[in-house]
């Protein structure tokens, strides 16, 4: 279940090369300094980034309702495809670079449908071992999925629990079995419904 894995269909080889990831299937790059972790643009597309606003007669303060007209209107002037050929950059990146430009910082998961919650499960307190709940994937991490079940803390479901052969997706409503709530640590530990103990 790695779904940290080297990209294959985003970029040029030189990117993937260079340590380009798929994280849940979109392709993620290596942050630096102070908040490492995982970005969907990399640095080198920031001049990209930069050039796109250029043409759309925006700078990098232009309010967000400015640059959502203004980008708009650039896309209606030309295509993606002929934009993208024109600053040497791959259509999926330039796509990304439109979103990130209308929508700063949005994280993709809040796009994704909402979990299907019960009403007699609100907080930590009210799960209990063996209970079987619907959650929706919201990360998936080397270690295995964390899964939002409805209370404030989402649960890990660790890669020994998954069957093999099962690949999780971010946003995929799965069953869920509570092996063990951990309150005073914040910590529910989840199970494939149906599994003996592994």
């Amino acid at each position: 279940m790695d779904r940290l894995k080297t990209a294959n269909n985003y970029g040029s080889a030189e990117a993937r090369s260079q340590g380009v990831r798929a994280v849940g299937g979109v392709p993620a790059y290596p942050r630096r300094g102070k908040s490492a972790g995982w970005q969907r643009n990399p640095p080198e597309s920031y001049a990209i980034a930069e050039a796109v606003l250029k043409r759309a007669g925006l700078s990098v303060h232009a309010p967000a309702e400015q640059r959502q007209v203004l980008l708009e209107r650039l896309r209606k002037e030309k295509t993606v495809e002929k934009i993208s050929e024109e600053l040497g950059a791959g259509v999926p990146t330039l796509m990304d670079i439109f979103e990130q430009l209308v929508r700063p910082g949005r994280d993709p998961r809040e796009d994704m449908p909402l979990p299907i919650l019960r009403n007699d499960v609100l907080k930590m307190e009210d799960l209990s071992t063996g209970m079987c709940l619907k959650g929706t994937v919201r990360n998936v991490v080397d270690f295995g999925a964390f899964v939002d079940i409805g209370v404030k803390q989402d649960g890990l479901l660790h890669r020994s629990q998954v069957p093999p052969g099962t690949n999780l997706q971010v946003g995929e409503i799965i069953d869920v079995e509570i092996q063990k709530v951990e309150p005073e640590r914040g910590r529910i530990s989840l199970k494939w419904p149906g599994q003996g103990e592994r």
